[in-house]
């Protein structure tokens, strides 16, 4: 036990039977706040990791008690072996090949919630009707579940997570025996469990995630039949930024403790104006659009009214308070308000680097208590990335998915040459590029190390060895930048094409 300031964080296993009347021992950690009838948040680790103190102490900060507990199965750098769970045997991870709902965790996942619910109300500090959860990634998925089983949870904020993966237009379809697969639809997938939401839902993620597929996302919500708000990043891969944060804290503040109600969900309108509520004061509005197929995490999304060729849009709110809010997608050309066509005319520099450029935990954050990116358009065609002093553990990883925009990827190019300069300067010598290539059934990803001559990165298909034949360069639709260094901030742009 840990005394720190105005909260104790304690750690213990909690011991259940499951509904086979099989012992189960989850690890756990609860902060305390002192006083009484505080508001609490139960928060659910993603795939491959474990409790962190960093997430408790975060809650801590923004008023709430919380509890997190250990439920990945899987050898991991950070999973201390005094501190992993003991689940029955037999049960594997929910990635795994399942054959029957023994061997699945999910479940299991969702009753240890509630033991850790029973820790929380056990201190005598916590009010009952005060708890929420939240989850990230994997552990968004479980935030659902727990949403939909758990009586005593009062609002919720999964992160990416949002189920799905039965759908044809998810990229990470799963491998299930029949019988489980069955069992997985009709309990665990939180599409096919819509009508046992009762709680509020807001749902935070990214345009371009892999897990989180946004149309599915989308769609999901537009079911619920329960208060919800949305904030997806535009161009980002798991990654949120500070206004997702600020709404998810919101949500959970006016839910469980009081707090002030949140504006009502923005509207955008076929002529490309955004319907904001005023309650709070607006300090922007923007509207994204994307020219590309909405199947899957692949995709450029440009900012302004929807061009021709514009297959989805959506608003995406700044309130004064800190918090961003996303209005549902629309789909301009469903409404016949336009026809598809490739003939929009995108400079060769893409003047605004913002369109497109985005970046996953590499460079921005993948918890609510890591650092944040920071964006600036600092001469035409350049972007300066900023990420916050202590991110240092990653080579930074920022994407260019200006490929996916079928306008400025003609195909016709014998090259494309990128800038990228570190500030402060910084001597590096090479970089590696992946490339995603979408092919009939599936996206493939070719790898290559290459120079960076005096700032330039230059790239043509020959430098990429295991290509597959008959690709070219209007097959690539992302193209991804790592740089081994402990810079801070880079100079991004422009992105030119040779020959065209």
């Amino acid at each position: 036990m840990a005394e720190l300031d105005t909260f104790t964080i304690e750690a213990g296993f909690l011991v259940f039977e499951d509904r086979n009347g099989r012992p189960c021992e989850v690890y756990a950690e609860r902060c305390l706040l002192d006083g009484s009838d505080r508001p609490a948040v139960v928060h659910c680790v993603g795939g491959g990791q474990t409790v962190n103190r960093n997430d408790l102490l975060d809650w801590a900060r923004k008023g709430f008690s919380s509890v997190s507990f250990d439920w990945q199965i899987g050898n991991y750098s950070n999973h201390d072996p005094e501190k992993k769970s003991r689940w029955p045997e037999g049960v594997v991870s929910q990635i795994n090949y399942l054959r029957n709902e023994r061997e699945a965790v999910l479940p299991l996942a969702v009753r240890a919630a509630g033991a850790c619910i029973d820790w929380l109300l056990d201190s005598g500090r916590i009010n009952p009707e005060g708890i929420g959860v939240t989850g990230i990634s994997w552990g968004g998925y479980l935030a659902w579940l727990v949403s939909a089983y758990e009586p005593r949870v009062k609002a919720a904020v999964p992160v990416y997570g949002c189920g799905g993966q039965f759908d044809p237009r998810h990229p990470g379809q799963f491998r299930l025996h029949p019988d489980i697969a069955a069992i997985w639809r009709d309990k665990w997938d939180p599409f096919s469990i819509v009508d046992r939401y009762s709680k509020p839902v807001c749902y935070l993620s990214a345009t371009n995630d892999f897990f989180g597929i946004l149309p599915i996302a989308n769609d999901l919500l537009n079911r619920l039949k329960v208060p919800c708000r949305r904030s997806w990043l535009p161009n980002c891969n798991h990654s949120i930024s500070p206004g997702e944060d600020a709404l998810g804290t919101a949500w959970l503040r006016h839910y469980l403790d009081g707090g002030p109600a949140l504006p009502e969900e923005p509207a955008l309108h076929p002529d490309g104006t955004i319907e904001a509520d005023q309650s709070e004061e607006v300090l922007s509005t923007e509207t994204w659009w994307t020219p590309a197929l909405l199947d899957g995490d692949l995709g450029c999304w440009v900012r302004g009214h929807p061009g021709p060729g514009g297959t989805a849009a959506f608003g995406r709110v700044l309130y004064k308070d800190g918090f961003t809010m996303c209005t549902p997608l629309v789909f301009p050309s469903a409404e016949g308000e336009t026809a598809p066509s490739n003939r929009q005319t995108v400079p060769s520099t893409y003047p605004d680097p913002v369109n497109g450029i985005g970046w996953n935990w590499g460079m921005g954050s993948t918890q609510f208590h890591t650092n944040w990116v920071r964006v600036e358009t600092v001469a035409p065609g350049t972007t300066r990335l900023e990420r916050d002093p202590g991110k240092d553990d990653d080579a930074p990883s920022f994407f260019l998915n200006q490929f996916a925009h079928p306008a400025w990827n003609t195909g016709r190019q014998e090259a494309v040459i990128l800038d990228v300069r570190t500030d402060p300067p910084e001597m590096i010598e090479k970089t590696d590029v992946i490339l995603s290539l979408r092919g009939n059934a599936r996206v493939q990803e070719v790898r290559a190390t290459l120079p960076l001559r005096d700032g330039k990165l230059e790239l043509d298909l020959t430098t990429f060895p295991g290509l597959p034949e008959l690709h070219t360069w209007r097959s690539v639709v992302r193209m991804e930048i790592l740089m081994q260094t402990r810079a801070k901030a880079f100079f991004v742009g422009p992105l030119k094409r040779v020959n065209d």
